[in-house]
């Protein structure tokens, strides 16, 4: 009888030549020693179905050479950190520049730039982990969360745009200090149910132009990232603030702030407002063009983004609850890790299905199910970040 143990994912790497055969629970053989697993979707699939390494494919010295190099792999270190840990890391240095601006600080802008760059780099590696733990980070600051998922918003718009990688940075840095100008504020105000005084209503109308007032004296002098905190809250059709500019006169770049805005502002809780799911959202999203929203960037907006955006919890055809983790197929068949089986039961380590599976078909977006080690099992949904 061949000798066979169960496969994990920490025993493959994608795109290199297994050391070893894979077969079935009879023995049948599925990849034989040397062919390469092409993708994690691949990968998924081969755990979930409960594969087997044929241990006795590795023989002799080669095989003795795999296997130390399987046992080092899967005792090796993790490196980087979870998506969500690399949020609050990016929060907290927002935080930071915050405060140095609010001073006066010349290294504020810099502190701004330095998280704008770990954006691009981050996104240009595992844009769905981004988009995934900034939607589901639950933070202190309503302003500086909503404020990295905005520049992570428009890092991949501007990517569909084939807008260049130095002008991308500005409308980042615009994104991450939009609301600058009213922030120590605005988290006292988001929770208030009562109705604005007239001075929190003045200061709201003016906080564009305080913001970019603020940036100045630090010392930005990109104009571009200057004019998006100064236009974010212009509207399309001139119903905006503080100038009620509309259509062209309102930059590109600002408009792409004011949809990621918009956006990131209606999945988070605000007062007795809950907050909406990525499908609820842009469903506004998509009636608001024209009106609030720029026609165009609200399609290209919801073209990016996906009906099931990373981070979105969703029911399967089959019972299971899952958390999108990232882009599909298509449109209606994102990838997604399943948190919770069919007969209830929570799971440790989320585990991967294909949604174009008729069986595994995204019934519909739901609200954050009830799972008793939620963070644990979300951190091992994504690749770490380094």
């Amino acid at each position: 009888m061949k000798k066979k143990r169960l496969l994990t994912k920490n025993d493959v790497q994608i795109g290199k030549p297994l050391p070893w055969s894979v077969v079935d629970s009879q023995g049948t053989l599925l990849l034989k020693a040397g062919m390469l697993v092409t993708s994690a979707r691949q990968l998924s699939r081969l755990v979930d179905q409960q594969t087997y390494i044929d241990t006795a494919s590795m023989s002799g010295t080669a095989g003795r050479a795999a296997t130390k190099l399987v046992m080092a792999k899967r005792d090796a270190p993790k490196k980087g950190i979870t998506t969500f840990d690399w949020v609050s890391a990016q929060v907290d240095r927002l935080q930071s520049a915050y405060y140095a601006v609010e001073k006066g600080a010349g290294d504020g802008p810099q502190q701004i730039k330095a998280v704008a760059i770990l954006i691009q780099k981050a996104a240009n590696r595992n844009a769905s982990a981004l988009m995934g733990g900034c939607t589901l980070h639950q933070g202190n600051s309503y302003t500086l969360s909503k404020s990295i998922h905005m520049g992570v918003l428009v890092e991949q718009i501007g990517k569909r745009l084939q807008v260049g990688e130095a002008a991308r940075f500005s409308v980042i840095c615009a994104a991450l200090s939009h609301d600058i100008g009213m922030w120590l504020e605005q988290d006292q105000m988001r929770m208030q149910i009562a109705p604005l005084s007239p001075e929190q209503s003045a200061l709201i109308q003016s906080h564009p132009g305080r913001g970019v007032e603020k940036l100045r004296a630090a010392g930005v002098e990109d104009e571009t990232w200057l004019s998006c905190v100064g236009m974010h809250h212009e509207r399309a059709d001139g119903s905006g603030y503080p100038e009620g500019v509309k259509g062209e006169a309102i930059i590109p770049p600002a408009r792409m702030i004011a949809v990621a805005d918009i956006y990131a502002a209606m999945t988070r809780q605000r007062g007795d407002r809950i907050a909406m799911t990525s499908k609820g959202a842009q469903k506004e999203v998509f009636l608001s063009r024209g009106e609030m929203i720029d026609v165009t960037m609200a399609q290209i907006f919801i073209k990016e983004i996906g009906i099931f955006s990373p981070g979105n919890f969703v029911l399967l055809a089959n019972g299971e609850v899952g958390v999108v983790s990232g882009r599909g197929g298509n449109a209606a068949t994102p990838e997604v890790a399943v948190i919770i089986v069919a007969d209830g039961r929570a799971l440790l380590n989320a585990q991967g299905r294909d949604t174009s599976d008729r069986n595994c078909s995204v019934v519909n977006v739901i609200p954050c199910p009830d799972h008793p080690d939620l963070q644990k099992v979300l951190d091992t949904v994504w690749e770490r970040i380094a």
